[in-house]
């Protein structure tokens, strides 16, 4: 019965039209992350692709190593000679893009240091041409001081802080280990930009399949022959399930596999052991992981995300007996958030709302609190204990509705 449903879905128009378009996103995913890079060479010619991730790649592991004093001063260096070039100072732009060829390499470095030396909510490009040698050394004790200094005011601002959460934070921001290490780390850092657009793509794809599972028997008058079998009101709805289930964990895992091994190949998997806070977008991040382990945060808590959208999916085609009202949910759940954030609608709320489990990358760079008790949490282990409570009672929930529907 399992394989009857899983044929069902799969091998009907709708099952087609599906795969097409998961192979659409998987390209266009690729294709984007690809042309995203960009590398200027020695005749300030600019260059997209895989052979301009190849040489930027290459530019930056000679700065490979650990990011101490010494390390920041030689960027420091390094960088007020190549703005006194002759050609750093020509008014002729292709000049200046030979003299910022020669800035590539040490451009995470340099972003670092950009962080570092700006306020909380601030960013200035050229912020490393005005830093010295003598005070590039304290970077590290000024992320934790411009942090601290947003955390006195934040009581003036969207968030509010309680004295528990501030103590957090700062135990947060302390407890980082420091200095950094450094390699190129653009491979993570493209699958952390991009996987969001196929994990929320694929959960639409799925949906338009999943929703179908239940209310088609109905459509097609035919549940009342279902309902009437032996196993119908059992193994039936459990293969449905099952089905369901399946379907959504095999595409989840081929998709992102194939989305990895594409970035990974591309861009190279060098960085792992890296904090996140040593790129630009993580730099304020309360998270005090590697980048490996984002990663294993992003793709697992995509798939417990999907698997909890579908299976609400499942549970409102049951209930409503309508494929497309079911697809509502998983659309109104990933993009209203985003909308309402768009007017400075956001709180503390919304990151608990399932959509955030599909988006981890932008989960780690917010400052979502939450105390229970005397304990403080950050919002991602909160996402995982609450979907995964969820998605676990809705399926029983799923096949108790179906099994107690009525023909009509």
């Amino acid at each position: 019965m399992l394989k009857y449903e899983l044929k069902k879905m799969i091998l009907g128009r709708s099952g087609k039209i599906a795969l097409v378009a998961l192979i659409i996103i998987l390209l266009v995913a690729s294709y984007s992350s690809v042309s995203s890079m960009n590398y200027v060479d020695e005749e300030g010619e600019l260059h997209k692709g895989i052979w301009a991730a190849r040489q930027l790649e290459n530019a930056k592991m000679q700065w490979t190593g650990l990011v101490d004093t010494e390390m920041l001063q030689k960027v420091i260096a390094r960088n007020d000679y190549i703005n006194h070039t002759p050609n750093a100072l020509s008014d002729d732009y292709q000049l200046q893009d030979k003299a910022y060829s020669q800035k590539q390499g040490y451009s995470d470095l340099k972003e670092m240091i950009n962080q570092s030396f700006t306020g909380f909510s601030e960013y200035d490009y050229y912020r490393i041409d005005t830093v010295s040698a003598d005070e590039v050394g304290n970077a590290y004790k000024n992320r934790i001081q411009i942090i601290n200094d947003w955390l006195a005011d934040s009581g003036e601002e969207n968030f509010a802080f309680t004295p528990l959460q501030k103590d957090f934070v700062e135990d947060q921001i302390n407890s980082l280990d420091t200095p950094f290490y450094y390699e190129p780390f653009d491979g993570y850092s493209v699958f952390f930009q991009y996987s969001s657009m196929v994990i929320i793509l694929s959960v639409v794809v799925l949906s338009l399949l999943i929703s179908g599972i239940f209310p088609k028997e109905h459509q097609q008058q035919s549940d009342a022959i279902l309902f009437s079998t032996y196993h119908g009101r059992g193994k039936g709805i459990r293969a449905k399930i099952q089905a369901g289930f399946l379907l959504t964990t095999i595409v989840y895992w081929v998709m992102m596999g194939l989305f990895a091994l594409i970035i990974f190949s591309i861009f190279g998997n060098t960085g792992g052991d890296i904090p996140i806070q040593i790129e630009s977008v993580g730099w304020k991040s309360l998270y005090n992981v590697t980048f490996f382990q984002k990663f294993l945060m992003i793709i697992f808590g995509g798939y417990l995300g999907t698997l909890f959208m579908l299976s609400a999916v499942m549970l409102l085609s049951i209930l409503t007996r309508s494929a497309v009202v079911s697809i509502v949910f998983p659309f109104a759940a990933i993009f209203l958030p985003a909308f309402l954030t768009s007017f400075e609608l956001r709180t503390s709320v919304w990151g608990l709302l399932p959509g955030q489990l599909l988006q981890v990358d932008d989960v780690t760079a917010y400052y979502y609190l939450y105390t229970i008790g005397d304990r403080v949490f950050l919002a991602f282990p909160l996402l995982l204990l609450i979907y995964g409570l969820l998605t676990a009672t809705l399926v029983p929930l799923i096949y108790k509705s179906y099994q107690k529907s009525k023909v009509i």
